[in-house]
């Protein structure tokens, strides 16, 4: 949608449709579609004014919020055109447009690697300290670590060889009215875990204003948290409801009530004043349509006994009777199951619950948390609520909320708990609540759904599995929308993405991955590196442009057979977002990368959560190493792809060169140095312009790249800044130790499963071909609400109690343990610095007394100087005691600071003749390996 006032409208951030589907008669004029829309029900026949900045369709269907486009297919008359025009030529959806400077790139990037052999050759022949064998021996292992570190450059590089920017070229509507195709169904998955409920809820919120037609669209919450019985769970539920009640009456009132002034033309306001006028007329009228619902619908939920019952002219006359056998009945059942909400309530049973009594009901109401959601659906829906709120207009305490628009606002809960599910592999009996609107106006579907953890929960991946497999069929949905729980989507998110999976080569497809953004970070100020800005710029862009672009567990659009066809999220890495990417572009299938910011995240601040999180990633990296045939993926993907995944599970194994960087400065000092120079000239030019010059030249390429532009992109587009190339080497450094402890977690994790699953034979082939999941069964309408819903009750016993597996308390999962391990293996980096600064202190002591030693003191200083650089940002964060506490202690200006000042001690230290203590240990040998070395 285009205009002024799509910007201030809220309705317009949203589809939803009226209601033809669940069997509501709703009609467009005859002669203008665009005119009053007229509804037809039990009582008669009234017309409902159209609200104008949501388009009305000129085709026959139903009303569709997306720019005039119909839901449906074209009429008749225009098909044979259409298909003529289909076979003629087709219209290419997206292009994917090379960097400007791509090629300069690629020939500096061949120059680095031949230049780099050139240089090994040169320090294997001319530069070995041969003193004595142990210093040998100390020479060939620092060349041995400065060939790994080449070696993890190139693979790194690799990635840049040939990055392309994806510009789409035609939008949604367009493709699907040019392929005659209606909207896909989409299903977006909010996975929740141990976040706050405030987030969560601010997150399906913005994934229920989706842009797109709303009975297509359904919004799920994955609640993964240890104990159902917990607050968090129910809190979850209550937000699922809240805003799919202020979601449905919001846009019920805006169908009833005309939010918008008089449109003026040009001849009654020349210079333009009205229209400035009407635009805030009309923004302050939707504004308070919006309090006037928000508020409504919190006092529904807080209050919704008080409604249907708070005086005798108020209370229902179907709530005075006394309760029948049919409620006596259904009472006894839930009574019997201890209220269990692993429980399926059929059609007949919400009939039954329509005539409860309001004793019954609050029977129900106190019997499960779970159960609420269901009552206050029966409360919404009887005479006293429309009763009390016919009072509040008389009293002018609403104006916008009236019961005309409440009468159209019909929804229903759907509660289909189950015991037993198809594949008990990831779940041991599942909680669902479903919302539905019955009016005749739609709002996106909402879910909620968790499940009761299995031996084995295999984490997120098995909460996904669980609603893949055990929760929806194939024709719930054709698209599946991933989202943590703090990722916030763009409203265009869906139309930005899904162009993709509809070009020539879409049905290849498998996802489409949007970079993560994270909002409480700055470029100025990310000490902890969240922003990874290289790797959502280039290495994306890179990757993409062979269809290998990795998915990185959030922000991705799947279709859903791709993701059938290989098992669903994979197992047996923490890290499963990766792996999951790697198996489908081994079955084939292939992804891209829409570089847009087409949602907004939150990060983790503190150093604990950080290195937590690092560790996990890590030790993914680790298992995913071992678990893969490498062989295999260089045979199906080809060289260039199995590098692009090998250099995603190296960087843990690359821990202890920073070690030995770290070390080198104080090994220099005491003992003895790897690197004999005779010319210095010819080691600047084969040595220090390779390796230190070129990876720099190439960076800064990289960030000054050109790269095409979009002109009708909703967002920014993720592109390096120079902050982030400098953040990229000190994490290098920073998180050394906290990859190195990811060795032994991801040791145990494969001797566990090795040990689980009796492998005798190549683990790595074992694993990557076994099934991950049992097969869904072929009864494909077991998992269908309306299956469940419409089974017959006389069948039907009070389920037995079923000892399953122990639910875990939320408490115990959280480890205070490894929270504080994580924060002492920060201490090698405090170590590091120190041994570092300690070494350029004792450097400038020994080697600033005779000309032929400056040489080592600029060695010592260089090498020194660049592990203090790198490290020196994380030390505030380990030390501060809250976020607020030093907020620019870490940034590039307090780095510059502290460098400095470094620099300045030194230059003091160097210019003070006193404290000179050449002679020291001459004579014990102490500097005699240092000084032979590098005598001309």
């Amino acid at each position: 949608m285009t205009g002024s006032n799509d910007a201030a409208a809220p309705s317009t951030a949203v589809g939803y449709q009226l209601n033809q589907r669940r069997g509501s008669n709703v009609k467009a004029s005859s002669k203008h579609p665009s005119d009053a829309i007229s509804i037809e029900n039990d009582k008669g026949k009234r017309s409902l004014k159209k609200h104008p900045d949501l388009p009305q369709s000129k085709t026959r269907g139903f009303y569709d919020p997306l720019a005039g486009l119909q839901s449906t297919l074209p009429d008749d008359d225009d098909e044979m055109q259409q298909v003529i025009t289909l076979e003629s030529h087709k219209t290419c959806v997206y292009e994917a447009k090379p960097y400007y400077s791509h090629s300069i790139l690629t020939i500096t990037f061949f120059v680095y690697f031949f230049w780099s052999l050139g240089y090994f050759a040169y320090r294997a022949v001319e530069t070995l300290n041969d003193e004595t064998y142990f210093t040998l021996a100390y020479s060939v292992a620092f060349i041995i670590v400065e060939f790994v570190s080449f070696v993890a450059s190139i693979l790194h590089l690799n990635n840049f060889t040939n990055p392309v920017t994806n510009i789409l070229v035609e939008k949604l509507p367009d493709i699907l009215r040019r392929q005659k195709k209606d909207y896909p169904n989409v299903n977006a998955y909010i996975c929740c875990y141990k976040e706050p409920p405030s987030i969560v809820a601010e997150t399906m919120m913005k994934a229920m204003s989706l842009t797109y037609p709303a009975d297509k669209l359904t919004v799920g919450i994955l609640d993964d948290s240890s104990n159902f019985r917990e607050t968090r769970g129910w809190a979850h539920v209550q937000s699922m409801e809240r805003n799919f009640l202020t979601f449905l009456l919001r846009q019920s009132v805006y169908l009833v009530y005309d939010a918008n002034a008089p449109d003026s033309t040009i001849i009654d306001d020349p210079q333009g004043a009205l229209k400035e006028t009407e635009e805030r007329l009309k923004a302050s009228v939707k504004e308070a349509i919006d309090s006037e619902v928000q508020w409504f619908v919190e006092y529904f939920l807080l209050n919704a006994w008080a409604v249907a019952s708070e005086a005798d002219h108020l209370v229902p006359a179907e709530s005075l009777g006394m309760p029948d056998n049919s409620e006596r009945e259904l009472l006894a059942e839930l009574r019997a199951d201890d209220f269990s909400a692993y429980r399926t309530f059929t059609e007949e049973d919400l009939e039954r619950l329509d005539r409860f009594t309001i004793d019954g009901l609050q029977v129900l109401w106190h019997g499960s948390a779970f159960f609420r959601p269901l009552v206050r659906a029966v409360l919404w829906r009887r005479s006293g609520l429309s009763n009390y709120l016919r009072s509040l207009n008389m009293d002018n305490k609403l104006r916008y909320v009236t019961p005309e628009a409440l009468s159209i606002a019909h929804y229903r809960v759907l509660c289909l708990g189950r015991e037993v599910v198809p594949n008990d592999v990831v779940s041991a009996g599942n909680i669902r609540i479903d919302f539905e609107p019955t009016g005749e106006v739609y709002a996106p579907r909402g879910s909620y759904l968790r499940r009761r953890k299995p031996a084995i929960p295999h984490n997120k991946a098995g909460n996904i599995n669980n609603a893949l497999f055990n929760e929806s069929t194939e024709s719930d949905m054709e698209f599946i929308l991933l989202l943590d729980a703090d990722q916030q989507p763009h409203p265009d998110f869906l139309l930005r993405t899904l162009p993709y999976f509809y070009a020539d080569s879409g049905a290849n497809t498998a996802f489409i991955q949007t970079p993560q953004f994270f909002k409480n970070i700055y470029p100025a100020d990310d000490p902890l590196g969240h922003r990874n800005m290289e790797f959502y710029g280039p290495v994306m862009e890179g990757r993409g442009a062979y269809g290998a672009a990795p998915f990185v567990g959030t922000n991705a659009v799947f279709r859903r057979r791709c993701l059938c066809e290989v098992g669903g999220i994979m197992y047996n890495s923490v890290t499963e977002d990766m792996y999951t990417g790697m198996k489908l572009h081994t079955a084939g299938y292939k992804s891209l990368y829409h570089n847009e910011v087409l949602a907004l995240g939150s990060a983790p601040v503190d150093i604990k959560e950080t290195l937590e999180q690092r560790k996990r990633w890590a030790q993914g990296a680790v298992e995913i190493f071992s678990l893969t045939p490498w062989n295999l993926l260089r045979r199906r993907l080809g060289m260039r792809k199995m590098l692009y995944n090998l250099d995603s599970c190296i960087y843990p194994f690359l821990s202890p060169t920073a070690f030995f960087y770290g070390l080198s400065p104080l090994l220099m000092c005491l003992w003895a140095v790897p690197i004999v120079v005779e010319d210095p000239v010819i080691f600047v030019i084969v040595g220090v312009l390779p390796v230190m010059i070129l990876p720099r030249v190439i960076n800064y390429m990289i960030l000054r790249a050109k790269r095409p532009h979009e002109e009708n992109r909703v967002a920014q587009s993720l592109w390096v800044e120079p902050t982030d190339l400098w953040r990229a080497e000190q994490t290098y450094f920073a998180f050394a130790g906290t990859y190195l402890s990811s060795w032994h977690a991801g040791r145990l994790a494969i001797k566990n499963l090795i040990r689980k699953y009796n492998v005798k034979r190549s683990l790595s082939m074992w694993n990557w071909n076994r099934e991950f999941l049992n097969k869904p069964t072929p009864k494909v309408d077991v998992t269908a609400p309306a299956a469940l819903t419409k089974a017959a009750t006389a069948t039907k016993k009070p389920a037995a109690k079923k000892k399953g597996p122990t639910e875990q308390t939320f408490r115990t999962s959280i480890k205070d343990g490894d929270q504080i391990k994580n924060t002492r293996l920060f201490m090698w980096n405090v170590a590091l610095f120190a041994i570092n600064i300690f070494a350029m202190v004792i450097a400038l002591l020994r080697f600033n007394c005779h000309p032929e030693q400056i040489w080592l003191l600029v060695v010592v200083w260089g090498f020194a100087f660049s592990t203090c650089w790198h490290l020196w940002s994380f030390i505030p964060m380990a030390i501060r005691s809250s976020e607020n506490q030093w907020p620019y202690a870490s940034s590039y200006h307090a780095h510059n600071i502290m460098i400095g000042s470094i620099l300045g001690i030194l230059v003091v230290l160097f210019l003070a003749e006193n404290l000179r203590i050449c002679n020291i240990g001459q004579s014990g040998g102490i500097t005699k390996g240092i000084i032979s070395g590098y005598k001309a």
